[in-house]
Parts: structure tokens; sequence; C-alpha cells
């Protein structure tokens, strides 16, 4: 009897220290909110996230004042939700989370927080075009309706704001100094607004609907607003974000000054004016001696931007001006390509990416003495390094090992192994960058053993190198990325090598492959077997892998046993979507936490 009684009280002691914790106070503030109806708050944050707007929480009226600031600030940093959403599936319990209570149904359900939408790709390429006067927002008003424009607008203390989708990509930020309309601002990329029904922090005015609410006038839940191309808004001078590449392009200028910071193309397209000269000038002999331009064509550049200048600049002023700067190394302004000296071309440069080098090493290296039964998969994880770089503007380059793993066709756990292996050789290094600048996710460099190859070699996109060999690319279609990840070994190398050159033997394509006899021909039976390689008149001959010839394929034959083929590349996107989204998600509960306690209301 006594024992009993003292397991109750053991068991009395551990409950009474339960509902003391944090946990279960939380539990308990949820489960109070979850049983009050929903206000309209809440209900106008979901219904914008199903209409696919990057929709968050920012503070209410109240914590805005018992901050004592006066600007729109969030609770905390927003890095992340430049790149993903915060998780929603809907009323029902979250089948991808844990505790469902830091889902965005939850996170608004609570403290009856304002609305903040980011713009750019994570709400349909949106664009806010913001209006600081009443004047103004009439104005654009009227351009928009004159010119057919679909566009949602609301009203805000002191103007009001239209939105826009544009079919291409974002938009580039406008400032009001920037802006070809007076009072007027674009904002299209990491940018955020405050959208009705919140409060203003000053004045406590609520954010209205210009334009008949979303909500209540639009009988889809899922309906947005039309796209229309950035085409269509040149009179505002939108332009894309990232699209300086094209815009120097317009400069006619030669190929090797795509290295050069975009000011100083258009010091040497246009010149500048007086009272700048000797300063800009300077700056582009410094760029282009970072850039190890030879001193001959500096010159001629040189001279060429002097004489462009109002009023032109004197040639032996600017002829001193290279003198100086080549004296000593520089560093290049934009550090974006590596640039050699071609002997052999008249043109006396050959424009080089980071992304080349490592292309060429890659091509170069023997992937089996590395790394040995492995060397598929490094090989595929180095792929998709080399892929993300040609997705960035700069030698520095942003990859998730979600993102690795979705280019190379692999499990994410299989990145992370690799990746370690390509930073302790020192053939990928990381730059001393906030991460707050990347969502989270590290940047990477291609380190000097991978950069420092031989200048003679001209690179192609083929990726071919001066032995024949080629860095095969990894699968890129749902449908190859299904069908080849459901297959062992090489068998994607040996379809790649055969698409290119057919064989006559396995023992040609297991050297050219650099794989064992063994792996190529299990290779093949799948291959032959799927009816992607055709073994007649004596030689195997690859069969083109179109959607048609890739959709009728259910099953693939591995060690006699039929394996059917999963909806392995949708299914991937869909998990690794849904921990992005999670993981913002409870970054956005730590900050409101955070933000509360420094904040309390009184």
């Amino acid at each position: 009897m006594d024992k009993t009684k003292s397991v109750i009280v053991q068991e009395f002691e551990r409950y009474a220290e339960y509902i003391q914790s944090d946990e279960y106070k939380e539990r308990e503030r949820i489960r109070n909110c979850e049983a009050r109806p929903l206000l309209e708050m809440q209900s106008e944050a979901i219904d914008l996230y199903r209409r696919g707007f990057n929709v968050f929480p920012l503070p209410s009226h109240v914590e805005w004042t018992a901050s004592g600031k006066t600007d729109k600030h969030p609770y905390g940093r927003t890095g992340k939700l430049f790149y993903t959403r915060l998780h929603y599936c809907g009323f029902e319990t979250c089948p991808h989370m844990r505790f469902d209570f830091v889902s965005f149904w939850n996170l608004t359900r609570c403290g009856v927080p304002n609305i903040g939408v980011m713009t750019g790709t994570t709400s349909g390429n949106l664009l806010i075009i913001d209006c600081d006067s009443k004047t103004a927002f009439q104005k654009m008003l009227g351009e928009l309706t004159r010119r057919n424009i679909p566009y949602w607008a609301y009203m805000s203390y002191r103007g009001g704001a239209c939105l826009v989708r544009v079919i291409e990509g974002e938009v580039a930020n406008l400032p009001k100094k920037s802006s070809k309309t007076i009072n007027v601002e674009l904002w299209g990329n990491r940018h955020y607004a405050v959208f009705p029904p919140s409060l203003h922090p000053v004045t406590g005015r609520a954010y209205t609907w210009y334009t008949p609410r979303p909500s209540s006038s639009l009988l889809d839940p899922h309906a947005s607003i039309p796209p229309v191309s950035i085409a269509a808004l040149d009179w505002l001078g939108a332009k894309l974000h990232g699209g300086k590449q094209s815009e120097l392009s317009a400069l006619d200028l030669p190929e090797w000054t795509s290295q050069l910071s975009r000011r100083n193309c258009e010091t040497l397209a246009n010149g500048t004016d007086e009272g700048e000269r000797n300063s800009r000038l300077t700056a582009l002999a410094y760029d282009m001696r970072g850039c190890n331009v030879p001193v001959s064509t500096a010159k001629r550049a040189i001279q060429d931007a002097a004489a462009r200048c109002r009023p032109a600049y004197p040639e032996r002023d600017a002829l001193a001006i290279v003198k100086s700067a080549y004296k000593q190394n520089r560093t290049r302004a934009r550090d974006f390509v590596t640039m050699t000296y071609s002997h052999e071309s008249n043109a006396a440069f050959v424009t080089r990416h980071d992304w080349e080098a490592a292309q060429t090493f890659a091509n170069s290296l023997d992937w089996r003495a590395e790394f040995g039964r492995k060397s598929i998969k490094a090989r595929a994880v180095f792929q998709a390094c080399i892929d993300r770089a040609k997705m960035s503007a700069s030698t520095a380059w942003r990859a998730s090992e979600r993102e690795l793993a979705e280019l190379a066709n692999l499990h994410r756990n299989n990145i992370r192994p690799y990746k370690q292996a390509f930073l302790s050789r020192g053939w990928l290094v990381r730059p001393e960058i906030n991460k707050f600048v990347t969502g989270g996710a590290s940047l990477f460099l291609f380190g000097e053993t991978v950069r420092l190859v031989s200048s003679s070699y001209t690179c192609t996109t083929t990726g071919n190198d001066s032995d024949g060999r080629k860095m095969t690319k990894t699968p890129k279609t749902d449908l190859e990325q299904n069908i080849f990840g459901a297959m062992r070994g090489c068998a994607w190398l040996v379809y790649s090598h055969l698409s290119d050159r057919p064989e006559t033997t396995k023992a040609a394509i297991a050297r050219a492959v650099n794989q064992p006899v063994t792996s190529v021909k299990a290779a093949l039976d799948q291959l032959i077997s799927a009816r992607l390689v055709s073994a007649s008149e004596g030689a195997f001959i690859s069969i083109p892998a179109t959607d048609e010839t890739l959709s009728v394929i259910k099953t693939i034959a591995v060690n006699g046993k039929e394996k059917p083929v999963k909806e392995r590349a949708k299914t991937r996107r869909e998990k690794h979507k849904a921990e992005r989204e999670i993981n913002a998600s409870v970054d956005m509960l730590r900050a409101i936490t955070r933000y509360r306690e420094k904040h309390p209301i009184r």
C-alpha cells in the first residue's frame, strides 16, 4: 500500500512539474486560440496564402507601439522568406510536421498580428507599385487601367499600393530617387509590404482594399492576379532583377568587358561628366588591372573612355592613370570570371567562368581512382555544384543540400559526405558571408586546385577535354530522373556515352566511362530491357529518350525482378519544399517569442 502511494505521489509531482513547463503553456495557449472563432486578420492571411502569396505575420499595432519604433519592422530576420513560404497544410493535422503548433495556421491564430507579404518569386513574381501620396496613387490607377494591365490595389495612410504579377521573373527594385514617377517606388525583390486589414504603426488606421477584397469577390479560392509581361511595364522603368548582363550587351562593348563592374562598363561606353572624370577613369584602370587585362588593351580602352567624357579628358593624363594602375597588383571590382590570355586569338582575350574551369577539372579527374565504388555519386554531386555555379552571377554560389540532391538525382543524405570530401580536398571553399543573406544555405567557391587549370584549353559548354573524355550531365527532366534513378549503377553514364558514340563491345564502353565491365554489363541489361539501348547489328546503340519513349516505361528489370518506376523526382521536391517551409515556420515562431519577451505589452 505504501509503495502504491509512493508511485501516485511521484506521478502527481511529475504532472505538477509538467503543467508549469513552457511546452504545456504553449499547448494550452494554442488550444485556447483554436477554441475562438477565426478573426478577420487570420481569415485574410489564409486567403492570401491560398492565392499564392508569401504571407507571414508582422507585429500587431499594439506590439509596434510597445516597441517604441515607428517603422513597420518584422518580428525578426526574414532571410528565409526570400526563398520559401511558411508551411500550411490546411485545417487538419499536418502530415509533414511533428508539432503542428508552428504551422502557418497557428502562427496567424494567436496574438492578432498584422499581415506582411513578400514580393518576388515566392509570391508568383509579385511587384508592388508603392505610391507615397494620394495624387501618385490615383495617377498610377489611371495609367494601369488605361493600359489594360490587371492589378489589385489597396489604400494606406499616405497613398496606396498597386499589385501586379510579372510572367518572366522577379522585377528589380526601383527606389524613389531612381523612379520615373514622382512619389512612386517599385518593389519586386526581397522586399515586403503590409497588407489589409493591418493597422498602421503610427496612426492605427487600417489598410483597406481599393479594388474588391479578394476573399469576398473571387469565387475561386486559388484565383490570383493575372500576370503580364515585363514589356507592358516599360513605361514604369521596370526591369527584371539580375538582368544586368543583358543590359551590358546593349552597350556594344567587347566580350572581355563582362568581367568589369557595371559602373566601369558604363564609363568605358559613355564616358563621364567633368568633376568625376579622374576618379571614374582611375576606377576603370584599377578594375582592368585586377582582371589582368594586358596594358596595351587597357591603354586603348582608357583612351576611348577619355574621348567620350564631357568635356574630353586629356589623353596624356589618361595614359598616366593606366601607367600608375599597372605598377602593382590590383583587386578586381567585380569578382565574376577568370581571364586567360590566348596567343592564338587575335581578340587577345578568352573570358572564362569559374564553373567552366571546374568543368574542365572534373573532365580530367579520374573519379574512380579518387572515390572507388562511390565515384558515380561523387561525380554527380560535383556536377550539381557546377550546375549551381552556372545559376549565379558571381564566383560565390548558394547551394543547400536539398538543391544539390535534386540536381544530382540523389537522396539528401548522400550529399553531405561528398560535400565534406570536396571541402577537405580544397575543391570547394566557404567564403565568410552571413548566412542570413542566403536564407540559411551555405555559399561556396571553387578552390584554387579547381580553378587553376591549363589556360591553353578552350572550354566549351559540352565539357569535352583534351583526352576526348566527357563529364556526363545528370538527368534533368522528371521522367529521366524517375527512370534512371530506378536503375542501378552506371546506367546513366553508359546511356549518355552511347548517345554520343555507339560501341561494339562492353569493354570499350567500360573504358570510356571508367567503370568495371561487370557494372557496365548490369547497366546494359537494364537499358536493353527498358528499350533505351539496342544491341543489334553488332553494336550497342542508344535510342533517343523522349517523353513518349520514357512515359511507357513502368518497370525496370533489376536482378531478374521487375522494379516499379516511382515518381521520385516530384516526391523529392515536395518533401524538400515542406522541409524548407517548416524550417522557416520554426524560425518565425522563435522570432515571435523573442520579440514578445523583449517588447512586453503593458
